[in-house]
């Protein structure tokens, strides 16, 4: 069943991104996962074929794309993959690059030369 909701950009973007994961992924997805651990060069790698960093403004350094179905596409495809694969895609990316910091951060997080990860502490309530 073909699926509506996607232009042919969208399934030209998968077909970068099933190429990406073929040959950058794939061969050490397994290995990853047992290690827990992705090796950092993937995201370079990532970030040189644009499959991050893709809904970051082009003024902090990312693609500009605003559409959130080539997220969802790259969520597709790396849940496509398997175990073991990186966490590339954040929605949230785009909403984070406000504020004096975004200049300093995101051309380094769209390259693929740093990670970045979101951490939250549950609520507590002395009783």
């Amino acid at each position: 069943m073909r699926r509506t909701v996607y232009e042919p950009e969208h399934e030209r973007f998968r077909e970068v991104v099933r190429e990406f994961i073929a040959r950058e992924v794939a061969p050490h997805a397994l290995a990853w996962d047992r290690a827990g651990i992705v090796d950092r060069e993937v995201y370079r790698a990532a970030g040189k074929h644009g499959v991050i960093g893709f809904n970051v403004p082009a003024a902090f350094g990312g693609g500009g794309v605003s559409d959130f179905r080539f997220s969802a596409v790259l969520t597709e495809e790396l849940a496509r993959a398997g175990p073991g694969t990186p966490a590339f895609t954040s929605r949230s990316a785009r909403s984070s690059t406000t504020g004096s910091c975004s200049p300093s951060w995101t051309p380094s997080w769209t390259s693929g030369r740093c990670t970045w990860t979101a951490a939250w502490r549950p609520s507590f309530r002395a009783s």
